[in-house]
């Protein structure tokens, strides 16, 4: 978490008015969500499942995704 939050404030190769900040919570969000699921899921052995089968998971992913290209693009 802290690596990604360093990466959006310091790489050269983003936008330089920190808006790779708004998909911070995006990833903090999937990070523990992920976590949660290794910890109290039956199929901790499959982790590409959880990825897959989780909802709030499948969401956060799609919306970072999203999130990362509108703001590559409106600064570019």
């Amino acid at each position: 978490w802290l690596s990604y939050t360093l990466y959006t404030v310091e790489a050269t190769n983003l936008p330089d008015n920190n808006t790779m900040l708004f998909t911070l919570p995006l990833v903090t969000f999937g990070l523990f969500r992920y976590l949660y699921l290794l910890n109290n899921s039956e199929q901790a052995e499959a982790p590409e499942q959880l990825i897959i089968r989780d909802l709030p998971l499948v969401i956060s992913i799609v919306g970072w995704v999203a999130v990362s290209t509108l703001v590559l693009l409106l600064n570019s």
